[in-house]
């Protein structure tokens, strides 16, 4: 999978104290150059997320990009056009994040999320079972956050209605509900919302994170450890030792 399917519309930008801009540019030396210096700059979310996402946080990834040594006081965000430019935060330290964006990657370049993958379909059952929980107040709360990374669609707000109260969406099975809320949440940005948001929940309610796991007795992933990539595609953890 080369550069054509991963492009998309989100950059990841260096923010100097100056309002000075650096884009990261994904192809040769991954780092942050001049806009008029950028070759690649413009890729799906999933992409950014997976690079990010290996690192512990910002200081850590600029530390990264400098050999060791983080040399200035940029910030660091994710932007894109709709209607004008809107602005998201880059996610740091999240593995299961990352194992979406790299299956969404190898699915659909990261348009979409994997349906069919063991992880994914795992978070989204946790987070559908929260929504259905009546004494729960995260649906109200993803509808109605404020964070720009957890700020869901029209759509997707309708959806969370939809099955959060008694209508005939819940009276199907379970298995047919599942299905649908699935389907609504397929567009990986809305995923990422919807997920980001459920993490925040259980941080403010000082409640670990109730994301159904297997037994494992070893991290399935580690900094020098990613997904492997289909054949052809490119390795985000490669991109900064090219």
């Amino acid at each position: 999978m080369g550069n054509q399917n991963l492009k998309g519309r989100y950059q990841l930008i260096a923010t100097g104290p100056d309002n000075y801009r650096e884009y990261f540019n994904f192809e040769g030396r991954k780092r942050f150059v001049p806009k008029e210096w950028v070759t690649f700059s413009s890729v799906k979310l999933a992409c950014i997320d997976s690079l990010t996402c290996l690192f512990e946080n910002e200081y850590d990834f600029k530390c990264a990009l400098h050999d060791g040594m983080e040399e200035d006081n940029d910030k660091l965000s994710i932007i894109y056009n709709v209607n004008g430019e809107r602005k998201l935060y880059p996610v740091y330290n999240d593995e299961e994040l990352k194992v979406v964006a790299d299956r969404a990657i190898a699915k659909t370049g990261g348009t979409t999320i994997d349906k069919d993958d063991v992880t994914t379909r795992r978070i989204m059952n946790s987070i559908f079972r929260e929504i259905q929980n009546k004494s729960s107040n995260f649906s109200y709360e993803a509808v109605n956050s404020p964070i720009v990374n957890e700020q869901l669609n029209n759509h997707s707000k309708e959806v969370i209605d939809k099955f959060n109260y008694d209508t005939a969406y819940t009276k199907r099975s379970y298995n047919a509900q599942f299905q649908l809320f699935m389907a609504a949440f397929e567009p990986y940005k809305e995923f990422r919302a919807l997920y980001l948001a459920y993490k925040s929940y259980y941080k403010r309610m000082n409640k670990h994170v109730e994301i159904e796991k297997p037994v494992s007795k070893e991290k399935t992933l580690e900094k020098t450890k990613t997904f492997e990539p289909a054949p052809g595609q490119i390795s985000m953890y490669d991109l900064l030792n090219k």
